[in-house]
């Protein structure tokens, strides 16, 4: 089957989800972690992608470091040997509302033995890490009806981020791209209920293609599906944290660190009802195999940070039970008394209506 290049996410494209259940995606919390062009790690090997998932809402981690001596073409014939050191790692937990994720690699001396190393903007090696966390939100009113929207009325998430690009020094952008693909991003998609669903049976159509399966069918799937995760996005925000230099990956808005490497971003949107979310931070360090001797690093495990401002007078319930700042599905709305207690506030207010009246009725003329 015949590789192709489809409009999604980056993350979302190393993300393998499990077959769609009879019972509806609501929530997960998940991390990606790789490095290396040809060598990958044995995460990668042993966990489907590098990918975790747990629909139970736990925290998910994991990180893997070491160096690795391997051979690479210089293209022109000969193979070039070098040491490489990489530290990918990432954490996503839905119950605190942190991301952390950090990409990091090295490149040491050609070998003795190398042939000329190859043109830069030629070949480059990465190392590259991301985590994720979504759930489904439900509004009822302090009365536990159905919250209201009004129209135009705003749902805000608030992000702070703290993170820290090094790029390597000296490290210059080919005209081509190769090599330069180093940057954080963070992207935050909103849907109506059902988006989440949506979304696992694309990826689930897109990892398991049917042996000998005719590519137009498939292909044809695909996009069926894709227009089901589409029609059900309300909005979506794409940031890039920090200085990046890649030109494959621009973004719509770029957000500085400042000399701390802090940083805030505010997103409103008016949702008009129920939404579910996917929130996803990504770190990506290439370098040029040109280079020799240089670092660089993309660290946001000082970690992601988020929350929201829900409207006044709106109880904020979400299907995980977890995430900051909601009540689980289940519990009932805060200010509705449990029908022991209000009975007896009943029958005390009509006690307490009764012996006033019968005071009245003592205290007049005759």
């Amino acid at each position: 089957m015949q590789k192709i290049w489809l409009s999604v996410p980056l993350f979302a494209l190393s993300v393998a989800f499990a077959t769609a259940s009879a019972a509806p995606v609501t929530h997960y919390t998940e991390r990606h972690v790789n490095s290396g062009e040809y060598v990958y790690t044995a995460d990668y090997q042993a966990t489907e992608n590098g990918t975790q998932r747990d629909t139970s809402g736990a925290a998910v981690e994991y990180g893997i470091s070491g160096t690795q001596t391997w051979a690479f073409g210089n293209g022109a014939g000969g193979y070039l040997f070098r040491d490489e050191t990489s530290d990918v790692y990432a954490r996503a937990d839905l119950a605190t509302g942190a991301l952390k994720a950090r990409s990091m690699l090295t490149h040491g001396a050609n070998s003795e033995y190398s042939a000329a190393p190859p043109a830069p903007g030629s070949r480059f090696s990465s190392a590259r890490a991301g985590a994720a966390f979504a759930d489904s939100f439900r509004f009822a009113s302090s009365e536990g009806s159905s919250y209201l929207w009004q129209q135009d009325e705003q749902f805000r998430f608030g992000l702070s981020v703290h993170g820290d690009v090094v790029l390597p020094e000296g490290h210059t952008m080919p005209e081509d791209g190769l090599g330069t693909k180093t940057g954080a991003w963070l992207t935050l998609d909103i849907y109506r209920p059902g988006g989440l669903q949506a979304l696992t049976d694309y990826y689930a159509r897109y990892i398991a293609p049917e042996p000998d399966e005719d590519f137009d069918d498939w292909l044809a799937d695909l996009n069926v599906l894709w227009s089901e995760v589409e029609s059900r996005k309300i909005t979506s925000g794409w940031w890039c944290i920090g200085p990046n230099i890649s030109t494959e990956m621009m973004c719509p808005e770029s957000v500085a660190l400042d000399e701390n490497g802090l940083a805030t971003i505010d997103f409103a949107f008016a949702p008009g009802g129920d939404f579910e979310f996917v929130l996803e931070l990504n770190t990506l360090v290439s370098i040029d195999l040109a280079f020799e001797n240089v670092s660089g690093k993309v660290d946001f495990s000082h970690t992601v940070n988020a929350g929201f401002t829900a409207p006044e007078g709106a109880e904020v319930y979400s299907a995980s039970g977890l995430f900051p700042q909601t009540r689980a599905n289940e519990d009932p709305p805060a200010s509705v008394p449990e029908p022991a207690p209000l009975g007896l506030l009943l029958l005390g207010a009509l006690l307490g209506a009764t012996g006033w009246s019968g005071r009245r009725r003592t205290r007049s003329p005759a």
